[in-house]
């Protein structure tokens, strides 16, 4: 990268993240998720690594933020306060480990490390003396804070008069529950006033009130972790924390010795698959040098302990740049378009593409070629643009215009758009990459879900002309594919092994795999449980479609026409002369969800929508694409949708997600 543009992107960068700073600290608004923001300075903070020649004064890696709202007092802190350095990645938590020790090589002692979960709550400092509160601040900017002590006293579990007469600094979190974050903007929405972005915004908001009756409402929560008193001489941070709780500070019970990297690791996965069930809201593990002397001796920097850094969870946003817009052809002929990326690790994955769904989206976020975005990935979810940072964009930025053509659609590559519908399609219905996007399909888990067959080698199939329809899978013999590239003997025969195991298939994962227009999981159980057989199904009319309850009439049609279809009818009718639909029951059992209409939302992790579907097909439930009055149940998830929203208004029974997991779990089991 040229420096001039690396010096244009950092500015950019530094008044941006400046600006979404001075919202998040001084107005408790989140125009972006803490996540987006902290990918933003991470990014900042790795040019500046590379280029300090380049770093500017007013950088925000270089100083706390904070200022003091109207209306408050001032406090000149004490002690001074610090932010936190941050690390995303094991690799980078084991830079930060080589750093200490560089720095205390001649040291001999032990370096060990106190693990604590880091609250994301707002960071109060108090003060005692002679044993009587005295005074609460907030951190400020570090040097000055705000005097928030008749709002503090609002919470309940402040001691007010500690358990021993002494003169001390106490640091913490204060925080509110998940629960009553929900039931506060639940109110607030009955009261049609805003809502809270999140329960860090609200505990924040809740401390910042000039009226010290509506903290008190509240009901606010703390955790503390640092204390100061020149009475007391401490050994170690772990001895502070008791220290802590034996005052009558209210101490998170997560926190773990650890001597090695190995050992902070493990502490920081578990604490992270847990994250869900807390009480509060957790968005790291903070990491400390357990020793005081060695913490002494390693200082600070401009803004941050060297002696502690903040693991951050895997987030499901960041930011990244859209290098290019390309377009995929689905197997029903949908043209995708989906951006390239400069990669990023994100939830666990590494990702370098994210779908942006159609025209109509792209004009939305008026996404262009060059943008620094926000992506968004959760569970099994394909990573999505969430939001474009159009202060970040340069005078080169050019507004992307959809293409007429597409050479993948085959033929001449024309596209088109029907009215009233979101997408464009290949005019061209039976191009080479649809063809071979449906047989990926029909080999797929949720379909025939032949181990082994996947979209390389039914490309190799169809290079070679081995392969033109379904049934020619069926037809497949060691001696034709054993001499294909990459394939060999053993490598053919297990495919045909495999290939023989499914020549068994139930009917609602035989329509799955014809990849009909708009039959999925939820439809086809729909139909099955109309249609007893193949042939049923093929002799139905438009109306028999449309009398299927949850069915839908672009479904029914959709349908309908593709066994209206001469040559859809040829290729099921060879395929079923080398299969076989099984007529027996699958194995069903008994749960307080059987019979009940079902919908879903959110991600589940461990389980995908088709697993989720099929489980609730084995206990003879019935799986709602919609809520409505009729819906018994709402099974909610991560970060769950607007049926969430329409179940609370139809009054229907919402299922969360720890309770629902377990359930689903429970189902697996009985399953075996």
């Amino acid at each position: 990268m040229q420096k001039n543009k690396v010096k244009q992107e950092m500015s950019l960068l530094v008044k941006e993240i400046n600006r979404l700073r001075k919202k998040y600290h001084h107005k408790d608004i989140n125009e972006i998720s803490d996540e987006a923001l902290d990918s933003l300075k991470d990014r900042l903070k790795k040019l500046e690594e590379k280029y300090p020649e380049l770093i500017l004064k007013n950088s925000p890696t270089h100083k706390v933020e904070g200022t003091i709202k109207k209306g408050f007092t001032k406090v000149v802190h004490k002690i001074r306060q610090w932010s936190l350095g941050d690390v995303f990645s094991d690799e980078e938590l084991f830079l930060f480990y080589k750093k200490i020790q560089n720095f205390l090589k001649d040291s001999k002692s032990k370096i060990d490390f106190l693990c604590e979960y880091k609250i994301d709550g707002v960071k109060v400092v108090l003060e005692y003396k002679n044993g009587v509160f005295f005074r609460a601040s907030t951190r400020g900017d570090g040097l000055v804070g705000e005097d928030i002590t008749e709002n503090i006293k609002m919470v309940e579990d402040i001691p007010k008069n500690l358990k021993q007469n002494i003169d001390l600094i106490a640091e913490g979190e204060v925080w509110i529950s998940n629960k009553k974050f929900t039931e506060i903007n639940e109110t607030q929405k009955k009261l049609g006033k805003k809502v809270y972005a999140n329960p860090r915004n609200l505990a924040a908001g809740s401390l910042r009130q000039l009226d010290s009756s509506i903290t008190k409402k509240r009901k606010l929560n703390t955790l503390f972790y640092e204390i100061y008193s020149q009475k007391t001489k401490f050994v170690t941070q772990y001895e502070k924390l008791i220290y802590l709780r034996k005052l009558g500070f209210s101490v998170d019970p997560n926190h773990k010795l650890c001597k090695t990297i190995p050992e902070i690791i493990s502490f920081y996965k578990k604490a992270e698959k847990q994250k869900e069930l807390n009480v509060f809201l957790a968005d790291g593990v903070v990491i400390k040098v357990n020793n005081i002397d060695l913490q002494e001796k390693l200082g600070f920097t401009g803004k941050a302990p060297r002696f502690a850094i903040a693991y951050k969870f895997q987030a499901t946003q960041k930011t990244t740049r859209v290098n290019n817009i390309i377009f995929q052809v689905g197997r029903t002929g949908v043209v995708t378009p989906v951006a390239e990326l400069e990669p990023v690790n994100i939830a666990g994955s590494v990702v370098s593409r994210a779908t942006l769904h159609n025209q109509d989206h792209i004009n939305k976020l008026d996404v262009r070629i060059t943008d620094t975005v926000v992506i968004q990935k959760a569970g099994d979810i394909i990573p999505e643009i969430v939001s474009v940072f159009k202060n970040l964009r340069t005078k080169e930025s050019k507004k992307f215009v959809f293409p007429k053509k597409i050479k993948e659609c085959g033929g001449d590559g024309s596209i088109k758009r029907n009215v009233g519908e979101s997408v464009h399609m290949c005019v061209v219905e039976d191009s080479f990459i649809q063809n071979l996007k449906k047989f990926a399909h029909f080999t797929s888990k949720s379909a025939f879900n032949i181990d082994g067959m996947g979209e390389k080698i039914l490309l190799l199939l169809f290079e070679n002309k081995i392969i033109s329809e379904y049934a020619d899978i069926f037809k497949l013999q060691p001696s034709s594919i054993k001499n294909l590239d990459r394939m060999g003997e053993k490598s053919a025969n297990n495919l045909i092994d495999s290939i023989e195991k499914k020549k068994i298939i139930t009917l609602d994962r035989l329509l799955i795999s014809l990849s009909i227009k708009h039959i999925g999981s939820i439809n086809s159980i729909l139909l099955t449980k109309r249609f007893k057989t193949i042939q049923d199904i093929k002799n139905a009319s438009i109306e028999d479609f449309q009398c299927i309850d949850g069915l839908g009439p672009i479904a029914s049609i959709s349908i309908y026409k593709y066994f209206q279809n001469t040559q859809n009818n040829k290729i099921l009718n060879n395929l079923l002369k080398h299969i076989k639909i099984s007529n027996k029951n699958q194995k069903t059992i008994k749960h307080k969800w059987s019979n009940k209409k079902i919908a879903i939302t959110g991600n589940f992790l461990g389980y995908t929508r088709d697993e989720i579907f099929d489980l609730i097909k084995k206990i003879s439930g019935n799986v709602s694409s919609q809520v409505s009055k009729e819906t018994d149940l709402l099974l909610c998830g991560i970060k769950p949708g607007s049926k969430r929203e329409k179940a609370k208004k139809f009054g229907v029974l919402i299922v969360n997600t720890t309770d629902s997991i377990k359930e689903l779990k429970g189902i697996s089991n009985m399953l075996k």
